[in-house]
């Protein structure tokens, strides 16, 4: 999910900010570092759906989404239900 913002105060040229965000549930704590974020990455390997965390930096959110400032490019999949039962390296089923 890509969010395109525009700010502007005043006098001031409007700017467009580009920001990956992602929803609330998509975020969990990381297994790797005690004090950071996580989110599930969906990749496809030999025909079947396997997913692996990735240590995210968050930012702002709004609303039930949260900015992913560092770790997550744009368009690709996370897991946004379920993400505390499911580790590394795990086989999925992913339901359109």
């Amino acid at each position: 999910m890509i969010a395109t913002l525009t700010l502007g105060a005043g006098n001031l040229e409007p700017q467009t900010i580009v920001t990956t965000v992602v929803p609330l549930s998509a975020v969990v704590r990381s297994t790797q570092h005690a004090d950071g974020f996580s989110v599930f990455v969906v990749t496809e390997q030999g025909g079947k759906s396997v997913v692996h965390e990735r240590t995210v930096e968050i930012g702002d959110t709004q609303g039930n989404l949260i900015s992913v400032t560092k770790g997550l490019k744009p368009g690709e999949p996370v897991v946004i239900t379920g993400g505390t039962l499911i580790k590394d390296g795990d086989e999925i089923k992913v339901i359109p």
